[in-house]
């Protein structure tokens, strides 16, 4: 039991990553995930982007040592800031709670459309209520609290990519990139690894991390990161119906993986196991909404990314120095400086600038 705890956060950050980096490439060009390029701007963001976020968010876990929506409240506080800046947690809440129903509407259309024309079930697999069961069946298994879950998730999303062949290493080349590229490379770190939505402030509370040093669970996370999404970078495509069947399996084992997190925040802020169905609920009207699947998964990574704006904005300008030096615990004091510059002026301008990338592209095309 103590091996499983200690592999789930590693296992959970694969699993995120290789699926939600999957669900973010819809929104780019085919073209442009085949470019060598691109994926050198890739790693940029997450140098620049993803690594000093993932620092904050433990910071916030060291510091606080509480859950984000509840923690937030106190770090408002500590710093005399306004509390319009708790509303970061919420909407990372938001985009942690809209992407976990968010994947099982999307394995159903995958199944949907690997069912059309050789099955006939009598019902759309993409009818709501089909939606609404299933969601309810991911979260009454979150309060079983199963911990090999994550394991379970990160081995099918490992699968699916894998049986879903070298799609882009054939295609694979070197050109220029438009001007707002280098913006879908910064979202696709950013809105794929769900920085800022809180995952990482959870995983950092467990008792495995509690006892570990802020350097040495970002860098290791963030490593595993990086290798997932180069090996999403040499394996993505779903094309085949076997493709198809095994992205649709690790969508959903993914989404049960991130249903105890979720069940936990609601849990610890409203004290009933009920407030669940009211998050159900809400989500389902989300992805109910008369609009293209695309455009409702580009709100929900829009959600991400004010929520990484305004955390990058608090921590940068607003809370006190000592606070987040103790937390991080950075050997030298140029290191502390160093991050610090990039979370109070990098941060912010790589976001918005991947925010402006997305929607201009959306309304160009």
């Amino acid at each position: 039991m103590s091996t499983i705890k200690r592999i789930s956060p590693y296992a959970m950050t694969v699993a995120v990553t290789l699926v939600f980096y999957w669900v973010v490439s819809t929104l780019i060009l085919p073209s442009t995930l085949s470019n060598l390029s691109f994926w050198g701007l890739w790693f940029g963001g997450m140098l620049l982007g993803v690594l000093p976020l993932m620092y904050l968010e433990v910071a916030y876990a060291k510091r606080a040592k509480a859950l984000p929506i509840t923690a937030m409240s106190e770090l408002t506080r500590q710093s005399d800031s306004p509390k319009f800046y708790r509303i970061a947690a919420w909407l990372g809440f938001f985009a942690l709670s809209a992407g976990m129903i968010g994947l099982i509407n999307e394995a159903q259309l995958l199944s949907e459309s690997l069912a059309m024309g050789r099955v006939n079930l009598g019902f759309k697999l993409t009818d709501p209520w089909v939606l609404a069961v299933v969601s309810l069946a991911v979260f009454a298994l979150a309060a079983l609290k199963l911990r090999v879950l994550p394991i379970i998730a990160a081995v099918g999303a490992v699968i699916a990519l894998l049986v879903s062949g070298f799609d882009l290493i054939a295609a694979w080349h070197i050109s220029m990139l438009s001007f707002w590229d280098a913006g879908f490379a910064v979202g696709l770190g950013l809105a794929g690894s769900l920085v800022g939505s809180g995952l990482y402030w959870q995983q950092a509370l467990s008792k495995h991390n509690q006892s570990r040093e802020p350097v040495s669970i970002v860098i290791s996370l963030w490593a595993i990161q990086l290798i997932s999404g180069i090996v999403f970078a040499c394996f993505v495509g779903a094309n085949t119906p076997l493709g198809v069947a095994a992205m649709s399996a690790a969508l959903l084992l993914v989404a049960c993986a991130l249903a105890p997190l979720i069940y936990n925040l609601l849990l610890t802020r409203f004290k009933s196991p009920f407030s669940a169905l009211g998050v159900v609920a809400l989500m389902l009207v989300f992805w109910s909404l008369p609009l293209a699947n695309n455009l409702l998964w580009l709100i929900w990574l829009s959600v991400l990314l004010l929520a990484c704006l305004i955390h990058a904005i608090f921590a940068g300008w607003n809370m006190k120095i000592s606070h987040l030096r103790k937390s991080l615990k950075f050997d030298t004091e140029v290191g502390y400086n160093l991050w610090r510059v990039v979370i109070r002026f990098m941060v912010p301008m790589l976001v918005v600038f991947s925010l402006i990338s997305f929607w201009q592209t959306l309304l160009v095309r």
